[in-house]
C-alpha cells in the first residue's frame, strides 16, 4: 500500500448526519493529523466506493446524490487537481459498494466493484 502512503488517504464527499446534507468537499491526509483540501467532487455524493489507482489518481464510482442513486464515475488527478468524468458504471447505479484495483502483468488494470 505504498501508493496510499505517498498520496495520503482521501476523504471525499459523505453527509452530515445531523441534517443529511450531502457533501462535495474532499480532504486528504498522510498522517491523520494535518489535512489538505482538494477540489470538490463534481456532484455532492455519499455511499460511493473509492480506490487509489496509482500515485496520481483516485477513482470514485456510484453512490447517492440529491437526485438518488447514481452510476457516475470519476477520476481525480493529483497532477491537474481535477475530477474527470469517466462515464457510467456498467450495470447501472449502485450505493454502499466496495471497490479495488486489479493490476495485470501486462501493465493494464481494472477497477472491480461489489456490493
Amino acid at each position: 500500500m505504498k501508493t496510499v502512503a505517498r498520496q495520503g488517504l482521501g476523504l471525499p464527499g459523505g453527509s452530515k448526519t445531523e441534517n443529511s446534507v450531502l457533501l462535495s468537499s474532499v480532504m486528504r491526509t498522510s498522517d491523520g493529523v494535518y489535512y489538505e483540501e482538494l477540489p470538490d467532487l463534481p456532484v455532492a455524493t455519499d455511499n460511493f466506493c473509492m480506490t487509489v489507482i496509482d500515485e496520481d489518481s483516485l477513482f470514485i464510482g456510484g453512490g447517492l446524490t440529491q437526485d438518488g442513486s447514481t452510476a457516475a464515475a470519476y477520476l481525480f488527478s493529483k497532477a491537474t487537481q481535477e475530477w474527470t468524468s469517466v462515464g457510467n458504471l456498467p450495470g447501472g447505479s449502485r450505493e454502499e459498494s466496495a471497490c479495488g484495483v486489479a493490476r495485470y502483468s501486462d501493465g493494464s488494470l481494472k477497477v472491480g466493484m461489489g456490493v
